[in-house]
Protein backbone atom coordinates (compact mmCIF):
# COMPACT_ATOMS: atom_id res chain seq x y z
CA UNK A 1 0.00 0.00 0.00
CA UNK A 2 1.54 3.38 -1.02
CA UNK A 3 2.11 5.79 2.40
CA UNK A 4 -0.68 8.07 1.25
CA UNK A 5 -3.32 5.72 1.30
CA UNK A 6 -1.99 4.36 4.10
CA UNK A 7 -2.15 7.48 6.05
CA UNK A 8 -5.37 7.93 5.07
CA UNK A 9 -6.97 4.73 5.56
CA UNK A 10 -5.33 4.59 9.06
CA UNK A 11 -6.55 7.78 9.75
CA UNK A 12 -10.31 6.32 9.80
CA UNK A 13 -9.21 3.35 11.65
CA UNK A 14 -7.87 5.85 14.27
CA UNK A 15 -10.89 7.42 14.82
CA UNK A 16 -12.75 4.24 14.78
CA UNK A 17 -10.70 3.27 17.57
CA UNK A 18 -10.61 6.01 19.24
CA UNK A 19 -15.02 6.25 19.50
CA UNK A 20 -14.99 2.44 20.28
CA UNK A 21 -12.78 2.65 23.69
CA UNK A 22 -13.88 6.45 24.48
CA UNK A 23 -16.04 5.14 27.16
CA UNK A 24 -12.89 3.44 29.11
CA UNK A 25 -10.46 6.19 27.65
CA UNK A 26 -12.42 9.15 29.30
CA UNK A 27 -13.08 7.50 32.52
CA UNK A 28 -9.52 7.01 32.71
CA UNK A 29 -8.44 10.40 32.03
CA UNK A 30 -11.02 11.71 34.11
CA UNK A 31 -9.58 9.67 37.51
CA UNK A 32 -5.68 10.23 36.32
CA UNK A 33 -6.90 13.98 36.15
CA UNK A 34 -7.75 14.31 39.24
CA UNK A 35 -5.24 12.69 41.25
CA UNK A 36 -2.56 14.28 39.24
CA UNK A 37 -4.44 17.76 40.53
CA UNK A 38 -4.78 16.54 44.16
CA UNK A 39 -0.83 15.81 44.20
CA UNK A 40 0.33 18.02 41.88
CA UNK A 41 -1.68 20.53 41.29
CA UNK A 42 -2.24 23.09 38.47
CA UNK A 43 -1.73 22.48 35.66
CA UNK A 44 -2.55 19.00 35.20
CA UNK A 45 -0.99 18.67 31.41
CA UNK A 46 2.09 19.90 29.93
CA UNK A 47 3.11 20.46 26.25
CA UNK A 48 6.65 19.70 24.66
CA UNK A 49 6.80 20.89 20.58
CA UNK A 50 7.30 17.69 18.68
CA UNK A 51 7.76 17.21 15.05
CA UNK A 52 5.01 15.15 13.14
CA UNK A 53 4.23 14.29 9.47
CA UNK A 54 6.00 16.10 6.55
CA UNK A 55 8.18 17.63 9.56
CA UNK A 56 5.51 19.62 10.72
CA UNK A 57 5.72 20.45 14.63
CA UNK A 58 2.85 20.44 16.99
CA UNK A 59 2.33 20.00 20.83
CA UNK A 60 2.03 16.64 22.10
CA UNK A 61 -0.08 16.45 25.25
CA UNK A 62 1.34 13.86 28.49
CA UNK A 63 -0.32 14.24 32.69
CA UNK A 64 1.94 16.01 34.18
CA UNK A 65 4.60 14.04 36.17
CA UNK A 66 7.15 16.40 37.94
CA UNK A 67 7.55 19.37 39.79
CA UNK A 68 8.83 22.47 39.08
CA UNK A 69 11.48 23.01 41.96
CA UNK A 70 14.39 24.64 40.95
CA UNK A 71 18.30 25.28 42.13
CA UNK A 72 19.79 28.14 43.80
CA UNK A 73 20.75 29.39 40.39
CA UNK A 74 17.52 29.31 38.62
CA UNK A 75 17.31 26.35 37.01
CA UNK A 76 15.38 23.35 36.99
CA UNK A 77 16.50 20.19 39.33
CA UNK A 78 17.31 16.99 37.89
CA UNK A 79 14.21 15.02 36.62
CA UNK A 80 14.70 11.85 39.27
CA UNK A 81 14.56 14.63 42.07
CA UNK A 82 11.36 16.42 40.42
CA UNK A 83 9.48 13.42 39.48
CA UNK A 84 7.09 12.77 41.99
CA UNK A 85 5.85 8.88 43.39
CA UNK A 86 2.34 10.03 41.55
CA UNK A 87 4.58 10.54 38.55
CA UNK A 88 6.74 7.68 38.62
CA UNK A 89 3.20 5.34 39.03
CA UNK A 90 2.12 6.85 35.76
CA UNK A 91 5.23 6.61 34.13
CA UNK A 92 5.10 2.79 34.46
CA UNK A 93 2.00 2.22 33.64
CA UNK A 94 1.84 4.70 30.71
CA UNK A 95 -0.83 6.41 31.36
CA UNK A 96 0.75 9.59 31.32
CA UNK A 97 0.63 9.36 27.58
CA UNK A 98 -3.38 8.72 27.63
CA UNK A 99 -4.21 12.69 26.46
CA UNK A 100 -2.04 12.12 23.46
CA UNK A 101 -5.40 10.38 22.29
CA UNK A 102 -6.42 14.40 22.42
CA UNK A 103 -3.60 14.76 19.45
CA UNK A 104 -4.65 11.92 17.68
CA UNK A 105 -8.20 12.96 17.54
CA UNK A 106 -6.67 16.46 16.14
CA UNK A 107 -5.34 14.20 13.58
CA UNK A 108 -1.12 15.51 15.06
CA UNK A 109 -0.84 11.56 15.34
CA UNK A 110 -1.64 8.08 15.24
CA UNK A 111 -2.18 5.16 17.74
CA UNK A 112 0.85 3.75 15.84
CA UNK A 113 4.01 5.34 14.40
CA UNK A 114 7.57 6.52 15.60
CA UNK A 115 7.22 8.48 18.78
CA UNK A 116 7.27 12.53 18.03
CA UNK A 117 10.85 14.03 18.90
CA UNK A 118 11.68 17.46 19.89
CA UNK A 119 12.05 19.84 16.97
CA UNK A 120 15.63 20.63 17.92
CA UNK A 121 16.60 17.29 16.53
CA UNK A 122 15.61 17.71 13.27
CA UNK A 123 19.22 18.74 11.85
CA UNK A 124 20.81 15.92 13.60
CA UNK A 125 19.41 12.85 11.39
CA UNK A 126 20.25 11.30 8.30
CA UNK A 127 19.10 11.37 4.77
CA UNK A 128 17.02 8.12 5.63
CA UNK A 129 16.09 8.71 9.10
CA UNK A 130 14.15 11.77 8.17
CA UNK A 131 11.63 9.19 6.19
CA UNK A 132 10.38 8.21 10.29
CA UNK A 133 8.27 12.06 9.11
CA UNK A 134 6.35 10.28 6.23
CA UNK A 135 4.10 8.83 8.55
CA UNK A 136 1.68 10.60 11.72
CA UNK A 137 3.89 9.45 14.64
CA UNK A 138 2.13 7.47 17.23
CA UNK A 139 1.66 6.91 20.75
CA UNK A 140 3.94 3.58 19.84
CA UNK A 141 6.12 2.00 17.74
CA UNK A 142 7.94 -0.47 16.13
CA UNK A 143 11.11 0.64 18.39
CA UNK A 144 8.44 1.07 21.79
CA UNK A 145 8.02 -3.39 21.19
CA UNK A 146 11.31 -4.37 20.33
CA UNK A 147 13.76 -2.57 23.41
CA UNK A 148 11.48 0.63 24.13
CA UNK A 149 13.64 3.17 25.40
CA UNK A 150 16.62 1.09 26.44
CA UNK A 151 17.39 0.57 22.20
CA UNK A 152 20.13 3.18 21.59
CA UNK A 153 19.37 5.65 19.12
CA UNK A 154 21.03 4.56 15.65
CA UNK A 155 19.04 1.22 16.05
CA UNK A 156 15.49 3.36 17.41
CA UNK A 157 15.71 5.46 14.50
CA UNK A 158 16.21 2.56 11.85
CA UNK A 159 13.05 1.09 13.54
CA UNK A 160 11.35 3.76 12.82
CA UNK A 161 12.51 3.74 9.07
CA UNK A 162 11.44 0.09 8.97
CA UNK A 163 8.21 0.60 10.12
CA UNK A 164 7.70 3.22 6.88
CA UNK A 165 8.98 0.90 4.54
CA UNK A 166 7.00 -1.94 5.64
CA UNK A 167 3.80 -0.09 7.26
CA UNK A 168 0.11 -1.92 6.69
CA UNK A 169 -2.68 -2.08 9.17
CA UNK A 170 -1.32 -5.76 10.00
CA UNK A 171 1.94 -4.79 11.46
CA UNK A 172 -0.07 -1.65 13.37
CA UNK A 173 -2.02 -4.64 15.40
CA UNK A 174 0.97 -6.72 15.77
CA UNK A 175 2.30 -3.53 17.17
CA UNK A 176 -0.74 -2.56 19.63
CA UNK A 177 -0.90 -6.15 20.78
CA UNK A 178 3.09 -5.89 21.82
CA UNK A 179 2.17 -2.55 23.19
CA UNK A 180 -0.33 -3.79 25.62
CA UNK A 181 1.89 -7.04 26.82
CA UNK A 182 4.80 -4.76 27.68
CA UNK A 183 2.73 -1.96 29.78
CA UNK A 184 0.91 -5.43 31.30
CA UNK A 185 4.46 -6.72 32.57
CA UNK A 186 5.90 -3.31 33.02
CA UNK A 187 8.77 -4.16 30.85
CA UNK A 188 11.16 -2.07 29.01
CA UNK A 189 9.84 1.06 30.42
CA UNK A 190 11.65 4.09 31.47
CA UNK A 191 10.38 6.40 34.07
CA UNK A 192 13.02 8.78 33.77
CA UNK A 193 14.66 10.09 30.41
CA UNK A 194 17.96 9.56 31.73
CA UNK A 195 17.75 5.49 31.85
CA UNK A 196 17.29 6.02 28.22
CA UNK A 197 20.04 8.04 27.70
CA UNK A 198 21.24 10.91 26.40
CA UNK A 199 19.07 13.35 23.57
CA UNK A 200 19.77 12.38 20.16
CA UNK A 201 21.35 16.04 19.47
CA UNK A 202 23.90 15.45 22.46
CA UNK A 203 24.73 11.61 21.19
CA UNK A 204 25.37 13.11 17.75
CA UNK A 205 27.54 16.28 19.15
CA UNK A 206 30.50 14.41 21.00
CA UNK A 207 33.56 14.94 18.38
CA UNK A 208 35.24 12.14 16.43
CA UNK A 209 38.87 11.06 14.84
CA UNK A 210 38.14 8.85 11.99
CA UNK A 211 37.73 5.58 13.19
CA UNK A 212 37.53 6.52 17.30
CA UNK A 213 34.61 8.37 18.80
CA UNK A 214 33.61 9.62 21.77
CA UNK A 215 30.15 8.75 23.99
CA UNK A 216 29.55 9.36 27.53
CA UNK A 217 29.62 6.58 30.10
CA UNK A 218 26.91 4.12 30.59
CA UNK A 219 25.89 1.82 33.62
CA UNK A 220 26.79 -1.27 30.72
CA UNK A 221 30.57 0.04 30.81
CA UNK A 222 30.89 0.11 34.96
CA UNK A 223 31.96 -3.70 34.61
CA UNK A 224 34.56 -2.99 32.13
CA UNK A 225 35.91 0.11 34.24
CA UNK A 226 36.17 -2.05 37.19
CA UNK A 227 38.31 -4.60 35.50
CA UNK A 228 40.83 -2.15 33.91
CA UNK A 229 41.28 -0.46 37.26
CA UNK A 230 42.48 -3.80 38.59
CA UNK A 231 44.75 -4.38 36.14
CA UNK A 232 48.22 -3.73 37.65
CA UNK A 233 49.40 -2.06 34.13
CA UNK A 234 46.73 0.79 34.97
CA UNK A 235 47.48 0.83 38.08
CA UNK A 236 51.14 1.71 37.35
CA UNK A 237 50.16 4.85 36.38
CA UNK A 238 46.82 6.18 38.17
CA UNK A 239 46.32 6.23 41.64
CA UNK A 240 43.39 4.53 42.90
CA UNK A 241 42.04 3.23 46.49
CA UNK A 242 42.54 -0.66 46.63
CA UNK A 243 38.73 -1.48 47.76
CA UNK A 244 37.17 -0.40 44.40
CA UNK A 245 34.31 -3.29 43.25
CA UNK A 246 31.61 -2.84 40.79
CA UNK A 247 29.10 -2.42 43.87
CA UNK A 248 31.49 0.86 44.97
CA UNK A 249 31.46 2.10 41.54
CA UNK A 250 28.28 1.60 40.99
CA UNK A 251 27.56 4.25 43.81
CA UNK A 252 30.61 6.16 42.23
CA UNK A 253 28.53 6.45 39.06
CA UNK A 254 24.98 7.22 40.50
CA UNK A 255 26.58 10.14 42.37
CA UNK A 256 28.45 11.32 39.32
CA UNK A 257 25.69 11.09 36.94
CA UNK A 258 23.96 14.37 39.08
CA UNK A 259 27.05 16.22 38.79
CA UNK A 260 26.24 18.88 35.82
CA UNK A 261 29.71 19.86 36.28
CA UNK A 262 31.31 16.58 35.24
CA UNK A 263 30.69 14.25 32.65
CA UNK A 264 32.75 10.94 31.92
CA UNK A 265 33.56 9.26 28.36
CA UNK A 266 33.99 6.23 26.68
CA UNK A 267 36.15 6.25 23.44
CA UNK A 268 35.26 3.35 20.96
CA UNK A 269 36.78 2.30 17.73
CA UNK A 270 35.39 -0.13 15.51
CA UNK A 271 33.13 -1.17 18.17
CA UNK A 272 35.61 -1.63 20.94
CA UNK A 273 36.31 0.47 23.79
CA UNK A 274 39.43 1.95 23.67
CA UNK A 275 39.81 4.25 26.52
CA UNK A 276 37.76 6.06 29.42
CA UNK A 277 38.20 9.67 30.46
CA UNK A 278 36.67 12.73 32.07
CA UNK A 279 36.47 16.25 32.86
CA UNK A 280 35.00 17.88 35.94
CA UNK A 281 34.30 22.03 36.01
CA UNK A 282 36.65 22.90 39.47
CA UNK A 283 36.44 26.49 39.14
CA UNK A 284 34.11 28.82 36.35
CA UNK A 285 36.29 28.08 32.87
CA UNK A 286 38.41 25.19 34.16
CA UNK A 287 38.34 21.77 34.48
CA UNK A 288 40.11 18.55 35.77
CA UNK A 289 40.79 15.68 33.43
CA UNK A 290 41.38 12.14 33.43
CA UNK A 291 42.00 9.43 31.04
CA UNK A 292 43.66 5.71 30.75
CA UNK A 293 43.74 3.25 28.12
CA UNK A 294 42.79 -0.26 27.23
CA UNK A 295 45.65 -2.18 29.49
CA UNK A 296 46.39 -4.09 25.85
CA UNK A 297 46.22 -0.61 23.99
CA UNK A 298 49.27 1.36 25.65
CA UNK A 299 51.68 2.42 23.33
CA UNK A 300 49.71 3.04 20.04
CA UNK A 301 48.90 6.64 20.04
CA UNK A 302 45.30 5.94 21.86
CA UNK A 303 45.99 8.13 24.78
CA UNK A 304 46.73 11.62 22.56
CA UNK A 305 44.02 11.17 20.06
CA UNK A 306 41.63 10.36 23.02
CA UNK A 307 42.77 13.42 24.78
CA UNK A 308 42.31 15.38 22.00
CA UNK A 309 38.70 14.55 21.70
CA UNK A 310 38.00 14.81 25.09
CA UNK A 311 39.97 18.29 25.40
CA UNK A 312 38.00 19.60 22.58
CA UNK A 313 34.36 18.40 23.99
CA UNK A 314 35.33 20.47 27.29
CA UNK A 315 35.29 23.50 25.29
CA UNK A 316 32.60 23.21 23.17
CA UNK A 317 30.45 21.93 25.86
CA UNK A 318 31.69 24.36 29.01
CA UNK A 319 33.72 26.93 27.68
CA UNK A 320 36.66 25.11 29.47
CA UNK A 321 39.35 28.18 29.20
CA UNK A 322 41.62 25.62 30.96
CA UNK A 323 42.59 22.20 31.47
CA UNK A 324 44.37 20.93 34.23
CA UNK A 325 45.56 17.36 35.63
CA UNK A 326 48.27 15.05 37.70
CA UNK A 327 50.89 13.13 36.34
CA UNK A 328 53.28 10.85 37.96
CA UNK A 329 56.78 11.52 36.94
CA UNK A 330 57.70 7.61 36.39
CA UNK A 331 54.23 7.86 33.41
CA UNK A 332 56.81 9.18 30.67
CA UNK A 333 54.83 8.45 27.53
CA UNK A 334 51.95 10.37 29.12
CA UNK A 335 53.81 13.34 30.01
CA UNK A 336 55.20 13.53 26.57
CA UNK A 337 51.52 13.31 25.21
CA UNK A 338 50.05 16.01 27.23
CA UNK A 339 53.27 18.30 26.34
CA UNK A 340 52.38 17.85 22.29
CA UNK A 341 48.86 18.88 23.29
CA UNK A 342 49.88 22.16 24.90
CA UNK A 343 49.92 21.06 28.71
CA UNK A 344 52.88 23.00 31.17
CA UNK A 345 53.85 21.94 34.16
CA UNK A 346 52.50 24.52 37.09
CA UNK A 347 53.86 22.80 40.27
CA UNK A 348 55.74 19.81 40.87
CA UNK A 349 57.02 17.22 43.94
CA UNK A 350 58.61 14.27 44.49
CA UNK A 351 55.37 12.01 42.49
CA UNK A 352 53.79 14.11 40.36
CA UNK A 353 53.59 16.89 38.41
CA UNK A 354 50.24 19.29 37.83
CA UNK A 355 50.14 20.01 34.24
CA UNK A 356 47.76 23.04 32.91
CA UNK A 357 46.39 23.90 29.26
CA UNK A 358 45.10 26.90 28.16
CA UNK A 359 42.74 26.26 25.33
CA UNK A 360 42.51 29.14 22.64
Amino acid sequence: MKLAAYNRSKRVVDLVAIVVTAPITILIGVVTSLLVRLRLGSPVLFTQRRVGLNDRDFDVLKFRTMTDERDERGDLLPDSDRLTKVGRVLRSTSLDEVPQLLNVARGEMSLVGPRPLFVRYLPHYTAEERERHRVRPGITGLAQVSGRNGVEWDQRLQYDVQYVRSASLLVDLKILAGTVWQVLRRQDISVLASDSGEPLDVVRSYPTDGSLSLRRLRAQDLATRVEWIADPRVREHMQWPDDISLESTQEWFARVRRDRDRIDYVAESGGQIVGMAGLRMTDPGTAEFYIFVHPERHGQGWGKRISALVLTHGQEVWGAEAVTLTVGHANVAAYRIYLSLGFEVTVEDEDRLWMRCARS
